[in-house]
């Protein structure tokens, strides 16, 4: 069995705890000299701090077994949000990707290391000329110069030189294929969708898919952004375009030779499922957390399981450093140099194909656990629990979604666009009202039956009554039983008639 570590989205600040701080909100926490004082090693709504960064790498390398790792993937933005509010930009924005890639580079000198470029890797945030390849790229270059460490061949370097992509073989029948996935954003400036090929990368992806096809061997795919929805607003990710061009590529590669699709972007311990065309093509895809805890999750890493002979994903492993726990040892003793920070380093609990009784990370085990996800709750209400629980990585205590959000998560989970999402949703919520419907009328026919029989059983008690009491009673009293049961009958039949008026408005 083989094993890698996997980060994502470091967003590295420089300026944590001073007055150019990054901020997920108005709130001036993250620009505070106390801040970086009281909370060396980060805060929540803000970006990693240089603390930050050094104990999630001193931590790697001193609980993590490095010498059975095969490789370090990092799927992409290295640095933080918001440089435009720097001076200097663009040398900012290099020197912040350098420090990162230099720093993992000190950590696993002799272990691969894969970076993917991400939006906030490039100046100005998402903006690229796609028209433009090679040195003569000033924006790509940023990239270029900033992860320039981490690539072990010149080949590697003019590949991505082309348009950030690369591919890097991480063992005899194992290539990681880096995808620069800001190209397909729908936020990408300039607008240049006119283009079919971006850089070549698809003609180029398609290649490295053959050629693995042919040789024998298997592929990751691994990027930035997810060609999918975001799970909170269910904005869109890539162009419909984009998407089409890129499942299209995939058809006669999936399962056989591509074997895991791995991104980031999304802060949040998240995966997807995705039909693009229809039954014949079924993507799974997995997200992973971040390292910066600027969107409340805490920051987190993960180990990943694979199996070396087949290139299967396995299982993971999400370890994360508890900030609440972290903050509050700062806040109540007065030596917090002497809190063992490594003690508070901890796993999430079982791993992902443990926590939901899968065999492993593959299509046919994740089209199961969405078939489980799609059961009553009374069936599935452990695994949608640890389902939210895993989100923020263990950051809050997540309630349990009721109908509507369990459709809302389901349609998520499963959509490529943002059309397809909504269309989920309608569906759902149509087919919800029909069976509702169908109780109802259900509920009604039974009532109207109910007070028939109750109306005939009265007249058939009222006969039989009659015959036994004929010539044992006077007419008087005849006439009073005779009054006393059709009464009974009329208010029997009465109360069922407006009940069922009272279920017909409540449709």
């Amino acid at each position: 069995m083989g094993a890698f570590l996997w980060l994502s989205d470091f967003h590295l600040d420089p300026y944590y705890g001073t007055p150019h701080a990054a901020s997920a909100s108005q709130s001036s926490i993250c620009s505070q000299t106390s801040t970086l004082q009281q909370f060396p090693l980060g805060h929540v709504g803000c970006d990693a701090s240089p603390g930050l960064m050094k104990e999630v790498l001193l931590h790697l390398a001193s609980s993590t077994d490095v010498a059975n790792i095969d490789f370090v993937l990092v799927t992409g933005d290295f640095s933080r949000h918001a440089t435009d509010q720097l001076d200097d930009s663009v040398p900012a924005t290099q020197s912040i990707l350098s420090t990162v890639a230099e720093a993992l580079k000190e950590t696993f000198p002799s272990i691969p290391i894969i970076p993917c470029i991400g939006n906030n890797d490039v100046f100005p945030d998402y903006t690229v000329d796609l028209e433009v390849s090679g040195t003569e790229n000033a924006i790509l270059n940023i990239s270029l110069g900033g992860f320039k460490s981490l690539f072990d061949s010149q080949e590697s370097l003019e590949t991505f030189s082309k348009g950030g992509y690369f591919a890097r073989n991480v063992a005899d029948s194992l290539t990681l294929l880096s995808l620069n996935t800001v190209m397909y954003s729908i936020n990408h400036l300039p607008d240049q969708t006119y283009l079919d090929d971006p850089m070549g990368q698809l003609a180029w992806l398609r290649e490295q898919l053959e050629s693995a096809s042919t040789d024998g061997g298997s592929v990751y795919i691994v990027g930035h952004i997810p060609p999918t929805i975001g799970s909170n607003r269910h904005s869109q990710f890539w162009h419909d375009k984009y998407m089409d061009l890129y499942f299209d590529v995939l058809r006669d590669y999936q399962d056989t030779v591509v074997k895991g699709h791995l991104f980031g972007h999304l802060h949040s311990d998240e995966f997807r499922f995705l039909r693009p065309f229809s039954s014949s093509l079924a993507v799974p895809l997995y997200i992973a957390p971040s390292v910066t805890p600027v969107y409340g999750s805490n920051p987190s890493y993960r180990l990943v399981q694979y199996d070396n002979r087949t290139s299967e994903l396995l299982d993971y492993q999400t370890y994360y450093l508890d900030l609440q726990t972290l903050h509050h040892y700062m806040n109540t003793s007065n030596d917090t140099a002497a809190v063992g920070f490594e003690a508070i380093w901890t796993s999430e609990g079982p791993g992902f194909a443990t926590t939901y009784d899968l065999k492993n990370m593959s299509t046919q085990s994740l089209q199961a656990l969405i078939a489980r996800l799609t059961q009553p709750l009374v069936s599935s209400r452990r695994i949608w629990q640890a389902f939210l629980d895993r989100q923020y990585v263990s950051s809050t205590d997540q309630e349990l979604c009721d109908d509507l959000c369990r459709t809302d998560w389901l349609c998520t989970l499963q959509a490529t666009s943002k059309g397809d999402y909504d269309a989920c949703v309608l569906d759902s919520t149509r087919i919800k009202l029909q069976r509702d419907r169908l109780l109802m009328a259900l509920s009604i026919t039974f009532g109207i039956v109910l007070a028939g029989f109750l109306a005939l059983g009265c007249r058939r008690n009222f006969k039989r009554r009659h015959f036994l009491q004929v010539g044992q009673y006077d007419e008087s009293h005849l006439k009073g039983v005779v009054q006393r049961d059709t009464e009974t009958c009329a208010r029997t039949a009465r109360g069922a008639e407006i009940n069922n008026v009272e279920r017909g408005e409540m449709a």
